[in-house]
């Protein structure tokens, strides 16, 4: 079993073709013991209940929700060698409601959706992914399948990045792979001219200090010692552009990132970022890991259109 383990897992699939993603995914996560317990949910939308409810009767709104059920059944059975066990929910209302409700009382701990790659307002609307998680959150890409052979963790030296390292870490030891790459965003803080260096030389002295960091972060932490450590100097003040920069150079690797950061200079603002790198249309696996303890709210992001 993975040396991480999330127990509950909440797979919200949208009936697209991005759900078979979404279990092939979930269903290799599940044999490597990284996941445990899997429910499958599909929210019938609260306009559509309304009008089915409107023109037919009880038993036929009945009848409705089982075929939908048949099917999502159906699609998990061509994926999973044993799905006796998932359970699968149907309800119709709305979804960011059914969502946050069934991920409090099934003590949830990761959901996992599709990322489409071209928004149509029926899936995750990428520029809500900032606002605060109940747990932790994975996107899968639509027409992604296999398991990345790379990983790349936004790393800030903050406590939420740490963390974040010790979950990727854990995927890594899991499924074997060995290009791994922690990314910080190195950014100019207004005023740095008044230290009387150039714009350069600040720049230099920075990455000096942030090898130094790491070093000792390596230190306390030996399971770093495998991961490459690389900086990003934040000339776009776009930290999101950097961290598909250096995903495309690594081949599309499964990305981890905290759900909160640093806001000082030469840190990653971890927080402040996530909506835009949903909205790169990056084309990796995005996990986004949240400290236990922390209440938010980023249920409201899921199935709303952009």
């Amino acid at each position: 079993m993975s040396e991480t383990s999330f127990k509950n897992v909440l797979c919200c699939l949208d009936r697209s073709t991005v759900d078979e993603n979404v279990l092939i995914f979930a269903n290799q996560l599940k044999e490597s013991g990284i996941i445990q317990n899997i429910k499958a949910l599909h929210v019938i939308d609260s306009e559509i209940e309304e009008k089915a409810r409107q023109y037919t009767d009880n038993d036929a709104w009945n009848e409705f929700k089982e075929e939908i059920r048949k099917g999502i059944k159906k699609d998990i059975n061509s994926v999973f060698k044993n799905s006796d066990n998932i359970e699968i929910i149907v309800r119709g209302g709305s979804p960011l409601e059914v969502i946050n409700t069934k991920s409090k009382s099934e003590a949830v701990d990761l959901v996992i959706v599709g990322n489409k790659k071209k928004k149509n307002g029926l899936g995750i609307a990428g520029h809500h992914i900032a606002r605060s998680a109940l747990c932790d959150i994975l996107f899968v890409p639509e027409g992604y399948q296999n398991i990345p052979q790379s990983i790349l963790c936004a790393f800030d030296f903050s406590e939420h990045s740490e963390a974040t390292m010790t979950v990727g870490l854990s995927f890594a030891k899991t499924f074997g792979i060995k290009d791994l790459k922690a990314l910080n965003i190195l950014a100019s803080p207004s005023g740095y001219f008044k230290t009387g260096r150039l714009h350069k030389d600040f720049v230099e002295s920075e990455k000096i200090n942030l090898n130094k960091k790491w070093k000792k972060a390596v230190e306390l932490h030996p399971s770093y010692e495998n991961v490459d450590f690389d900086i990003a100097e934040n000339e776009k003040n776009d930290v999101s552009y950097y961290i598909k920069l250096k995903g495309t150079e690594m081949n599309e690797p499964i990305i981890f990132i905290g759900s909160k950061g640093k806001t000082a200079s030469s840190s990653f603002l971890l927080g402040s970022v996530t909506e835009k790198v949903l909205m790169k249309e990056i084309e990796s696996p995005i996990w986004i890991h949240k400290m236990p303890g922390e209440n938010f709210d980023l249920f409201d992001a899921i199935f709303k259109g952009d």
